[in-house]
């Protein structure tokens, strides 16, 4: 059985990765299915327990941007 992660949000608060949520915002961006779906499952692959979510942020940004530059500055300018 594989252990439940849980990330550290800005609040301090820690909340259960969502490999789906992060498969979300990245579309927003407006990257395409497939390109979503790669940064996804690289970033969550990186994934530790108790990371800071700034952290998979910038995890997220550097892999957006080989793909798609101008999608990877959007999610860096993204705040929720």
């Amino acid at each position: 059985m594989a252990k439940v992660l849980k990330v550290k949000k800005k609040s301090g608060i820690l909340q259960k990765f969502s490999k789906a949520k992060l498969y979300k915002s990245i579309r927003r961006t407006g990257t395409s299915p497939a390109v979503s779906k790669k940064v996804a499952n690289a970033v969550a692959k990186r994934v530790r327990n108790r990371m800071p979510t700034s952290k998979i942020k910038k995890m997220t940004i550097t892999k957006l941007r080989k793909y798609n530059k101008s999608a990877a500055l959007k999610y860096k300018k993204y705040k929720k």
